[in-house]
């Protein structure tokens, strides 16, 4: 099949326009309609609440299926919303088998492990498991949590209102004093928001309407300073506002290089000026420093991507202490702070927004 046309599949997944996925494989020619395109008719037809055509499409392709992990998560999802419990179970638990690490497959085996119980055990189950999963999606810089030892800095509610259950993300991370957090709040005003809860919420209403439209016409907001409040009414909906709200905040922790550090940029200025130093030995300092800057300037990265750069170039520098000695020289506290102040340079032209010593966290000198 066109990679082309599984791409805008995909595309459409992520934007919750399931009707039209189900409309454009269902106009190709049945011949046409193999494994991989019944997978995606199948999770389209789940998410557009038709369980029994969901389950017809997967069983036509049972004989392929019935050992890979995500056909069976497809179906035990469709037994599920059927309130089906062991046929739910048992597709889930063999799921689970094969691909201990299958999205979702912990919570809705949960899930249907309860099915039958009170709606408040199913809903406590959700609700914990979605509140894990956003702090390990929305974590863009390695090793920082979001959450101080009084709260976290978002949380969910699923609760009952007069017309059915209502899903609430909230996110509050404006009245925090941890540097993590701050940087974020500084990051929202870099896009021209006010670093409150409304502002974010028209960052993630601005960020919603490009990326899914057809869900930003069903979001409430109900945001104050302090909080950003996003309410939909309707599981499917919910799971694509987490999912959207996931990636406009990692979308924050990406670096669009706007201009090439300029020519003349000064690197290890004091390393440079001072004969203590080898000059070819800081010459290839700066080849290290240099490679990064070429990284950045490359294209769109994750501060991830750029951190592991900063890594590989802070070990290669490690590398070069031993030339350093047997020309009786080092890289002692000048050094450092040279080295410092010149990362601080590159990152503050760029506008990337990781501190100096989280940028060379993995030095030895």
């Amino acid at each position: 099949m066109d990679k082309n046309f599984l791409n805008k599949l995909e595309k459409q997944h992520e934007s919750g326009e399931y009707r039209k996925i189900i409309d454009a494989i269902l106009s190709l020619p049945e011949h046409a309609i193999d494994y991989d395109l019944s997978g995606h008719l199948a999770r389209a037809y789940n998410n557009a609440n038709e369980y029994d055509k969901a389950i017809e499409t997967l069983m036509r392709v049972q004989e392929q299926g019935q050992n890979d992990a995500r056909w069976l998560f497809r179906l035990g999802y469709a037994y599920f919303y059927q309130n089906k419990k062991e046929e739910a179970l048992q597709a889930f638990t063999k799921c689970k088998e094969l691909n201990p690490d299958e999205k979702n497959i912990d919570l809705f085996l949960s899930m249907a492990r309860s099915l039958g119980e009170t709606a408040d055990n199913e809903r406590r189950a959700e609700q914990e498991y979605w509140e894990l999963h956003l702090e390990k999606v929305m974590m863009p810089v390695p090793g920082k949590r979001w959450k101080n030892d009084l709260s976290p800095a978002f949380f969910l509610d699923i609760s009952g209102s007069g017309t059915g259950k209502i899903y609430e993300f909230a996110f509050s991370p404006f009245e925090d004093d941890s540097e993590k957090l701050n940087a974020l709040n500084r990051l929202i005003e870099r896009k021209g928001f006010e670093a409150n809860g409304c502002g974010c919420e028209n960052y993630f209403r601005d960020y919603i309407v490009v990326n899914a439209p057809e869900l930003s016409l069903k979001i409430v907001g109900d945001s104050d300073v302090d909080t950003c409040r996003l309410i939909v009414k309707s599981k499917k909906e919910y799971y694509v506002l987490l999912r959207i709200v996931s990636k406009a905040v990692r979308e924050l922790y990406v670096c669009y290089p706007k201009a090439k550090l300029p020519e003349d940029f000064a690197y290890l200025k004091d390393m440079f000026s001072d004969d203590y130093y080898p000059k070819k030995l800081v010459e290839r300092v700066k080849q290290c420093l240099q490679k990064i800057v070429a990284f950045i300037e490359s294209g769109r990265h994750t501060y991830e991507e750029i951190q592991q750069k900063l890594d590989e170039a802070t070990e290669k520098i490690n590398d070069l202490q031993e030339k350093f000695d047997k020309q009786e020289s080092e890289i002692e506290t000048m050094a450092r702070e040279s080295i410092a102040d010149t990362i601080s340079g590159i990152l503050a032209f760029f506008n990337i927004d990781i501190d100096v010593e989280t940028a060379l966290r993995e030095r030895d000198w």
